[in-house]
């Protein structure tokens, strides 16, 4: 009964995961400006997704002021919440991994710097004294900050604890390794080490050079750029999966923005080959899903100054479309080069946002979802949508979306039972989480078949497991 059970659920569940993904959804937010003529623009800045996947939390100017604020609303959409009560939030919700801190920039005092709060609401606190000139990071684990900050009159990085005392330990030099590009600098998988890009002191005002560096702190390691580089040259948005650095940069032709591939050891950078985005294309903006296997990425592959929003697996092949169609889309011209179109048809020129530090594209935890900024209605109005990943391949049993079924996954189980909100373990996709998910994990424990060091426990144990935890629920068999 078990097997057909898990056999069943299993074949639901991987059906599911090979069919065409389903449209764009807008998240609809109560407040956004609905007219472009709206003075100010109530518009969405940078967005996070709480690790369950059912909570957005986005900046913004809802109150109808040019000070903005940080919320969280439910992902199907409903009313706002503000998330902490202050004058003003500058930028960039993370969540800790447990789901039960929002860490963010507030301004509050006139200088910026990491806050956190209870995402159960409350005053935020200040994390640590050091200035955000840009941006900052919150490792994997949600234990580290990693910050730009000034230098004189360059940028460098610098790390502290997200909670307790600790340290505030010197990542980059601006007099070893130079002005640390804002927009760049990143987490590995395993949060050990940070990767960044610079001038280099030695290239011009260009970010042409990257460097890696454990979170303890010591000497940047370069990772050498072999081949001719071109005088544009600029490093943007960098990530790094199996040895393997990622960025976008115009190093193969000049002022052409393309994702490229460097081994972490150095070398000469490849493009990722796109077979469908043409040589007039140009990436803004890209975002590898948690689980390494899918990159997804804004660019105007299909209108030319349109740039909407993609997916294509890791390893590169064809794009595939997933942003919900935009009302309309522009022909602006600027022929004399004042930034001022000299032909236009006046319509809605629509983009998928680009946000430094590339959270304007947010993955869930799960790799299932990805959620985006778009005007797709309002022209300079952005607002968040959420999409299936119609790349996504479902370990069935796969509960923490690690590509292994373990008692890792059991515990999501354990922790997820009866929720409907929470369906990380919905591996039936019911709507909630029951005793049929627990049949699905059982009959996938030990996967993927060539999972290395997994061992498969004997049918015994899963029986033993099983009727232990029918016991504990007061379940009869019928």
């Amino acid at each position: 009964m078990w097997r057909e059970v898990a056999v069943r659920a299993a074949l639901v569940v991987t059906l599911a995961s090979v069919g065409v993904s389903a449209d764009a959804v807008k998240i609809v937010i109560p407040g956004i400006s609905t007219s472009a003529t709206d003075n100010p623009l109530r518009s969405v800045d940078t967005i996070g997704i709480s690790p369950d996947g059912t909570t957005l939390a986005f900046v913004a100017n809802l109150g109808g002021t040019t000070a903005d604020r940080l919320y969280t609303i439910p992902i199907t959409g409903g009313t706002p919440t503000q998330a902490v009560s202050s004058s003003e939030v500058d930028d960039i919700p993370f969540y800790t991994p447990d789901g039960q801190t929002l860490v963010y920039v507030d301004s509050d005092g006139g200088v910026d710097k990491v806050h956190r709060v209870s995402t159960a609401g409350g005053a935020g606190m200040v994390i640590n004294d050091v200035d955000v000139s840009f941006g900052f990071r919150l490792s994997p684990d949600g234990q580290t900050v990693v910050v730009a900050t000034r230098d004189g009159s360059d940028d460098v990085l610098r790390a502290f604890p997200t909670f307790g005392n600790g340290p505030v330990v010197n990542l980059s030099s601006s007099a070893v390794e130079g002005d640390v590009d804002t927009e760049t600098f990143n987490f590995s998988a395993d949060g050990t080490e940070v990767y960044f890009a610079t001038d280099s002191r030695f290239r011009g005002a260009n970010e042409s050079s990257l460097y890696r560096v454990p979170i303890t702190g010591g000497p940047a390691v370069e990772i050498p750029i072999a081949g001719t580089i071109p005088t544009s040259f600029d490093i943007d948005h960098v990530f790094f999966v199996d040895d393997t650095v990622y960025f976008k940069g115009d190093y193969a032709v000049n002022g052409e923005n393309q994702i490229n591939t460097l081994p972490v050891t150095g070398g000469v950078p490849q493009v990722l080959p796109i077979s469908n985005l043409s040589s007039s294309s140009d990436v803004d903006n890209f975002a590898i899903s948690p689980d390494g296997k899918t990159i997804a990425f804004s660019a105007d592959l299909q209108t030319i100054g349109v740039f909407e929003l993609f997916v294509v697996p890791i390893e590169g092949g064809e794009a595939i479309k997933v942003n919900d169609p935009f009302s309309a889309e522009a022909i602006d011209l600027d022929i004399t080069g004042d930034g001022v179109p000299d032909i236009s048809d006046g319509d809605i020129d629509s983009d998928v946002l680009r946000e430094p530090l590339g959270l304007g594209i947010v993955w869930s935890a799960d790799s299932r979802k990805i959620v985006y900024l778009a005007d797709g209605e309002v022209d300079g109005v952005f607002e968040p949508y959420v999409v299936e990943n119609p790349l996504f391949e479902a370990v069935p049993g796969d509960y923490n979306s690690d590509g292994l079924v373990n008692a890792a996954d059991y515990t999501v189980w354990r922790d997820t039972l009866n929720s409907t909100t929470d369906l990380r373990a919905d591996g039936d996709e019911s709507g909630q989480v029951g005793p049929e998910d627990y049949a699905i994990w059982a009959g996938g424990y030990g996967g993927p078949a060539d999972a290395e060091g997994v061992a498969v426990p004997e049918p015994s144990t899963c029986l033993a497991l099983a009727s232990c935890l029918l016991a504990s629920m007061g379940w009869r068999r019928r």
